[in-house]
């Protein structure tokens, strides 16, 4: 892996292991805070990101100057992406306090506010700053809304569901390439369609796994969890070895599921996941300015003034 992009993949990995620690510590105690508490949250999360990615965004000088510049570009793409995600939860919080607790055991057009509105922000995000990021955001948003709006068919002729997947499937493909040239657009649903399959098995009772399953159950999870952790390691290999950003972003993204399932409650290892993941961010910054220093010691001083 080259010395231009190793910062920023420390960078990403440290902030992935501690958000999933973060994560981890809410979830304990989340079932016991008030409603007005949990949208606090919400809101205060979704905020502080997308005030990032404003602020990001507009000292690049707005898209144009994203595009022009990679790492600006990815870090508003990211937050922009996980903003979608807190819009979409803080949607879903909203409709849960307005009474609509059973929102997702019928047939309701409420229930696809909080995809549409997550859906929304992720789709800013891939105009904003397009690339591998951006794509998968709006790809994992435009999955929960198309679950969403199927529930909303299951009273429909059998012949209507068909075609809508054929039909969110043939939109998707059209639109997607105009983010991603082939080669990366298959590298990326290939790296989601895997943690897609293996993530919800994994975090199956994340905190503890139960001993009264049987024990097929249980080594099922734990080869999921082990395949996700194998996975983050041959995806940040390839990408290490030249791969497209599609496998710095699995390798990530794994890695932060396979920590947040294998810790679980036990907080010893989310203590350790923090201090691991603040480690890395603060390793990052240190390359990150012993990198500006050198390229700044570089300029020729006898340069003419121009």
């Amino acid at each position: 892996m080259s010395n231009r992009v190793l910062p920023e993949i420390l960078g990403y990995v440290g902030a992935a292991l501690v958000a999933s620690a973060a994560l981890n510590l809410v979830s304990l105690s989340w079932e016991d805070w008030s409603d007005p508490v949990r949208l606090s949250v919400l809101v205060g999360a979704t905020t502080v990101l997308a005030g990032s990615a404003v602020i990001i965004a507009a000292i690049n000088q707005g898209r144009p100057g994203l595009a022009q510049r990679g790492t600006p570009r990815r870090l508003v793409a990211l937050t922009v992406a996980l903003s979608a995600v807190l819009v979409a939860a803080t949607a879903h919080q909203i409709l849960l306090m307005a009474g609509w607790d059973d929102l997702f055991e019928r047939s309701d057009p409420w229930v696809l506010v909080p995809a549409a509105a997550g859906l929304a922000v992720a789709l800013v995000g891939a105009w904003l700053a397009p690339g591998v990021l951006a794509t998968l955001g709006v790809a994992g948003l435009s999955g929960f809304t198309a679950v969403s709006a199927m529930s909303l068919l299951a009273d429909q002729p059998e012949w209507v569901m068909p075609i809508f997947i054929t039909g969110v499937g043939a939109v998707w493909l059209a639109l997607a390439p105009l983010n991603l040239v082939p080669p990366v657009l298959a590298e990326s649903l290939g790296v989601a369609w895997t943690i897609g399959f293996l993530m919800p098995l994994a975090l199956i009772e994340s905190r503890v796994v139960d001993p009264d399953l049987p024990a097929d159950e249980i080594a099922a999870v734990w080869w999921a969890r082990a395949l996700l952790i194998a996975f983050a390691v041959s995806a940040l290999t390839i990408f290490a070895r030249g791969g497209s950003w599609a496998w710095a972003v699995g390798g990530v993204v794994a890695a932060a599921i396979g920590a947040l399932a294998i810790a679980g409650s036990a907080l010893g290892w989310v203590t350790g996941m923090l201090v691991a993941g603040v480690v890395l961010l603060a390793i990052a910054g240190l390359l990150f300015l012993a990198r500006k220093r050198t390229a700044t010691e570089e300029v020729p001083t006898s340069a003419p003034v121009r």
